[in-house]
């Protein structure tokens, strides 16, 4: 058994071990075009994209956040973040807290006890979708595939609206007879723009952090002729799974270490193809983007995909993957509850 005094010390080393992350964020209004149609979006201290939080796992993250847009309330929220004994810095409006009015500021600060691929985002007024998400990365410093990996990249995806969220919003709840339809998006984007090149060297091993940071519809994503190796779900660490396209709802992340050729002559792609399946009306912006793995500027352009979508499917079940940890399920369940969630129309307005 374990003294109590050596477990004392152990925390007091992890306790020096961690930092304190700071972050002060002035959240307003700026001009963006990721997909060619200028808007007003959210943006922090002036840029947009917004900045990626990093931290190491045992870290304290402290975000003073102030709120310049003039004309709405805010919230950030911590997606995955577990807030043990720090609830009130969830950061749903109307649950966690209350909004941050225009012209005020709100301070949070908790601690990341869980490594993983993680983001933040406005949980207010449906706003995210005016740019006010971006990731949050907590990694492990001693985690399997530390000195085994190249490099690390992102790879954010999402749907892109040019009229902004309040407006949608609006027009979705104008009082109707009919049956409501969810509203498309005007495109779709990755790492907020149009495409991405990734620099790759032969036979190196790489970890891709996936996102889909979008407000409604999920991505299928493969890496052309390469196979992934899923090692994260959501902020939980996985056995290792092969996969060679994953499916990537709203809001959901993967970690996955991607090898590279073993010959160079011609770049791959890395392909996000858009599940039109879940669009209620016609779809008129783009169905797929492209991201590349650049092995040299003289390498000949990726191959064309051929026989979308069904040349890329089924992508991998994901409740095939298992946490690494083993943990057993909990025993029976003696009491089930059977909530059921559509979409209608209270007094002719969808709800």
């Amino acid at each position: 058994m374990v003294r109590p005094s050596l477990l004392a010390l152990a925390a007091v080393c992890q306790s020096a071990l961690a930092k304190k992350v700071k972050y002060t964020f002035d959240i307003g209004w700026v001009t963006c075009a990721p997909d060619g149609f200028s808007r007003p979006c959210i943006g922090i201290n002036g840029k947009w994209p917004i900045p990626t939080i990093q931290a190491n796992v045992g870290d304290e993250i402290t975000v003073v956040a102030n709120n310049k847009l003039g004309n709405q309330t805010t919230s950030l929220h911590w997606h995955g973040i577990r807030q043990f004994h720090t609830n009130q810095m969830d950061g749903p409006s109307g649950v966690a807290q209350c909004p941050i009015p225009p012209g005020s500021s709100y301070t949070y600060s908790f601690v990341v006890d869980t490594p993983g691929t993680y983001w933040y985002h406005s949980h207010n007024m449906g706003q995210y979708p005016d740019g006010l998400r971006a990731p949050l990365i907590v990694r492990d410093p001693k985690a399997s595939y530390v000195g085994k990996v190249a490099k690390e990249y992102d790879l954010v995806l999402s749907d892109w609206y040019h009229k902004q969220t309040v407006d949608i919003i609006k027009a979705f709840q104008t009082p109707t007879t009919g049956v409501p339809s969810t509203p498309n998006p005007d495109s779709i984007i990755m790492n907020d723009g149009q495409s991405t090149d990734y620099a790759v060297e032969t036979g190196k091993t790489y970890l891709f952090r996936i996102y889909n940071i979008g407000a409604f519809p999920s991505f299928f994503v493969n890496f052309q002729g390469l196979d992934m190796s899923v090692i994260g779900v959501d902020g939980v660490a996985t056995k290792p799974t092969p996969a060679k396209t994953l499916y990537v709802g709203a809001a959901q992340r993967y970690d996955v270490l991607v090898t590279a050729k073993n010959i160079s002559t011609a770049n791959s792609a890395i392909l996000a193809l858009v599940d039109t399946s879940m669009f209620e009306t016609p779809y008129g912006g783009n169905t797929s983007i492209l991201g590349k793995l650049v092995y040299s500027k003289t390498a000949s352009a990726p191959p064309p995909y051929e026989g979308l979508p069904n040349s890329i499917l089924p992508p991998t079940d994901d409740m095939t993957i298992k946490p690494l940890d083993g943990q057993k399920l909990l025993g029976p369940v003696d009491r089930q509850i059977v909530l059921n969630f559509n979409q209608g129309l209270i007094d002719n307005i969808p709800r």
